[in-house]
């Protein structure tokens, strides 16, 4: 465990911060998940195009990534942290242009053990220009190396299971090779997503892609399958970060209809037959 590592921070408040975005950044983001690959598909023109622009909810996950405390800032060893997994809930439609006021704080860090490290939930809150809530993010960060602190490992939460039947949809997405460098302009900067040298420090044979961006590109499956193209239908949704992706290889978006519009879904590559996100759940309205 990192002896400086403050596990006693539950409660830490987020800095509120002023958050301000405009078309520009919607069709950036929409961009990062791939549409406009096929300039033959003209449901991809209302996500890149600035007549009757439509936001993917998701981006509200990219903008504020930077805003959130890090493992480091916590005492904990940054280079053994990942994004274990994220939620978001949507209270309103995403405008085009606009801005947000963004708080929260460190929800609670749970104790997995000296061997399976701690769990960092951090929650971030956001509301519109008249103080009505827009979305409530909830990020869970894995640190590998600083769990052990409490003597008593918290107990295994339950996880969302797929069916054990066929999917009821497939969307396959092929990830271009140069996704990963429009993304990060979204609000993700990190090396490791564009360095060969820091990949490589960090036990990647290359730059992966960003988990925050194959959680959107699940949204984006969603919304083209079962949703009608309309991102609006987005309520809430929220993966398990399984394993590294790379770009270049194509992910296949497995989609299961629930009562109640859930939707269930999994991420798999399926150059390597490898899950990449888990415990995948979309909410519609």
């Amino acid at each position: 465990m990192g002896t400086a590592f403050r596990h006693d921070r539950s409660d830490w408040p987020i800095k509120q911060t002023l958050l301000r975005w405009n078309e520009r950044d919607v069709i950036l983001y929409a961009l990062g998940l791939g549409y406009g690959a096929d300039p033959a598909d003209p449901q991809s023109l209302r996500y890149i195009y600035e007549r009757n622009l439509l936001p993917i909810p998701t981006m509200l996950t990219a903008l504020t990534k930077m805003l959130v405390p890090t493992v480091e800032e916590l005492g904990g060893n940054y280079k053994r942290s990942v994004h274990y997994s994220q939620e978001a809930v949507f209270h309103q439609a995403i405008e085009p242009a606009g801005s947000a006021l963004v708080y929260g704080y460190v929800q609670d860090i749970i104790d997995r053990g000296s061997v399976h490290g701690a769990l960092i939930n951090i929650v971030a809150n956001m509301r519109d220009e008249i103080g009505q809530p827009l979305a409530t993010l909830k990020s869970t960060v894995l640190a590998r190396d600083d769990g052990g602190f409490s003597g008593t490992p918290a107990a295994r939460q339950s996880a969302i299971a797929a069916p054990a039947r066929a999917p009821d949809h497939s969307k396959h997405i092929s990830i271009m090779p140069h996704l990963a460098a429009i993304y990060r302009l979204s609000g993700d900067p990190s090396a490791l997503h564009i360095d060969p040298d820091a990949a490589i420090a960090a036990g990647f044979p290359s730059p992966i892609l960003h988990g925050l961006c194959s959680y959107g590109i699940a949204c984006r499956a969603v919304i083209e399958t079962i949703a009608g193209h309309d991102p609006r239908r987005i309520r809430a949704h929220r993966a398990r970060f399984s394993a590294p992706m790379f770009p270049g290889e194509t992910l296949r978006i497995d989609l299961w209809e629930e009562p109640e519009r859930q939707i269930l879904f999994e991420a798999w590559v399926t150059e390597r037959n490898c899950r990449v996100l888990s415990e995948g759940c979309t909410w519609l309205h």
